[in-house]
């Protein structure tokens, strides 16, 4: 389900069917790995379980590609297996992209556990 593209980025909201959203936590998650990212000491690490899948285009497919392309261009390296991003030293992470809104009822993750579609509208790379 695509998102309702009039919804506000925090908050609560409505889909266009009426279901609520949840989107802070979701829209946290993507500043969050930018943040932790940048918080990195230039000798430290940084790891942490991500779900490219779970990252949708406004149309409703998977941005995954996407999002894997992002880490790359910021030096991380995404293991599919685990499930897992990470980098050694500080990154600039950066998603081109306007956030309107998550599904949460997406169906369940790789971990079985129910999942949160976010939903981007990506704006052209610079």
């Amino acid at each position: 389900m695509r998102p309702d593209p009039g919804l506000r980025v925090r908050g609560e909201g409505r889909f266009a069917d009426g279901r609520a959203r949840r989107g802070d936590h979701h829209e946290s998650g993507a500043a969050l790995l930018s943040a932790m990212a940048r918080w990195t000491t230039p000798t430290g690490s940084f790891a942490a379980h991500f779900d490219p899948h779970s990252i949708r285009n406004s149309d409703g497919s998977s941005a995954a590609r996407r999002v894997s392309a992002e880490f790359r261009r910021a030096g991380m390296d995404y293991d599919r297996r685990r499930h897992r991003v990470s980098a050694r030293g500080r990154r600039t992470l950066s998603f081109p992209a306007v956030y309107p809104g998550a599904d949460d009822t997406a169906g369940p993750g790789y971990t079985g556990q129910p999942a949160v579609a976010s939903y981007y509208d990506w704006r052209p790379s610079e």
